[in-house]
């Protein structure tokens, strides 16, 4: 929630405007792993109408409604890729893949700490509510400038085997 740089969010307190740090970091999760948490999440009114103001606010395109992606995968797709638009603005110096533990070397060394893994680090936090439709398949009815960017996306984050998979997607889409 910190990049949406607001003083609260739906969870409580926040920190508000960020300051010039010199310092940043990103966390990033496998994109196509991601999904299935989204997808409850996006159900989550709080959430979603937070996540969709931030979004509109910063990029001006509105996440879609229950009603126009009953599913849930358009929205979580789009929410995925712009949040982590709007995260990579900040321009990080790091990208610590939380579901890769070669990363942990990487981030102890950037913040100067050891990285305590636990085994529930490289999952959404609330384990109990994700979706379980969602299938890299499922992308084939996505729009192909939403793939081509979920994708670009996925490169950028480190996850070279995502991206491979939803550019697959998108040619499917560009040549049908």
């Amino acid at each position: 929630m910190l990049p949406a740089e607001r003083y609260r969010n739906p969870y409580g307190d926040a920190i508000g405007p960020l300051e010039d740090f010199s310092r940043i970091f990103c966390v990033a999760r496998s994109p196509l792993a991601a999904i299935n948490s989204i997808i409850p999440e996006n159900s989550d009114t709080a959430s979603y109408s937070f996540r969709t103001r931030i979004l509109k606010n910063r990029f001006e395109i509105t996440l879609p409604t229950e009603a126009e992606d009953p599913d849930g995968i358009q929205s979580a797709v789009m929410s995925y890729t712009l949040w982590y638009e709007l995260c990579m603005s900040f321009l990080p110096q790091l990208i610590y893949r939380v579901d890769r533990p070669e990363d942990d070397a990487l981030l102890a060394d950037y913040v100067g700490r050891p990285v305590r893994r636990s085994e529930e680090i490289g999952r959404n936090s609330r384990p109990k509510r994700r979706a379980t439709h969602f299938t890299p398949d499922a992308l084939d009815s996505l729009s192909h400038d939403w793939l081509l960017r979920f994708a670009e996306m996925a490169e950028g984050l480190g996850y070279p085997d995502d991206a491979a998979m939803i550019e697959k997607s998108a040619a499917g889409r560009a040549a049908g």
